[in-house]
C-alpha cells in the first residue's frame, strides 16, 4: 500500500500568506489615496472602508490558523507559519491604525511629506507581497532573497 502524501487539493499556506500580504498592500494603497485628499468630514467613510480591508485580512488569517491546527505535516514549521501570518496581519493593522490616528486627532490637514511616507509603505508592502509569493520556492529562489533584502533595507 502506498500513501499519497501530496494531495492535489492540499491547502497552500504559501498562497494564503501571500494573500494576507495583498491585504496589507491594499490597505497601504488606500491609506495613500485617502491621505492625498484627506477630508475630516469623510473620516468615518475612510475608516469604514479600511476596516473592511482589515476584517478580510483577519478572516483569511483565521482560516489559515484553523487549517493549520488540523494539519499533520505543513510545508514548513507550524510556528513559523503562525508567526508569519501574525506579523503580516500586524502590518495591515498598523496601516489601519494610522488612519484611525488621523480621525482621533481630528486632523484637518495632512502634511506634504506624508505622501513620501505612504509611498515607502506601499513599496515595502509590495516587496513583502512579492517575497511571500515567492516563498513556496524558498529553496531555489533568487528573487525571494532580493525582495527580502529590499524590505529589510527599508524597514
Amino acid at each position: 500500500m502506498f500513501f499519497n502524501v501530496k494531495k492535489k487539493d492540499a491547502y497552500n499556506y504559501f498562497e494564503k500568506l501571500a494573500e494576507l500580504s495583498e491585504y496589507s498592500l491594499e490597505a497601504a494603497r488606500y491609506l495613500d489615496l485617502v491621505l492625498t485628499d484627506y477630508r475630516l468630514e469623510k473620516s468615518d467613510e475612510y475608516i469604514s472602508k479600511m476596516h473592511k480591508i482589515e476584517q478580510a485580512a483577519d478572516h483569511t488569517k483565521n482560516e489559515l490558523t484553523v487549517k493549520l491546527t488540523r494539519e499533520f505535516l505543513p510545508p514548513i514549521d507550524k510556528d513559523d507559519i503562525i508567526i508569519l501570518s501574525h506579523q503580516i496581519d500586524e502590518v495591515t493593522d498598523t496601516i489601519e491604525d494610522a488612519l484611525i490616528f488621523a480621525d482621533v486627532r481630528d486632523l484637518e490637514e495632512i502634511q506634504e511629506d506624508t505622501k513620501e511616507f505612504t509611498r515607502m509603505i506601499i513599496d515595502s508592502c509590495l516587496h513583502m507581497n512579492l517575497a511571500l509569493e515567492e516563498l513556496g520556492n524558498f529553496r531555489k529562489s533568487v528573487r525571494l532573497k532580493e525582495e527580502l533584502e529590499f524590505v529589510h533595507r527599508n524597514k
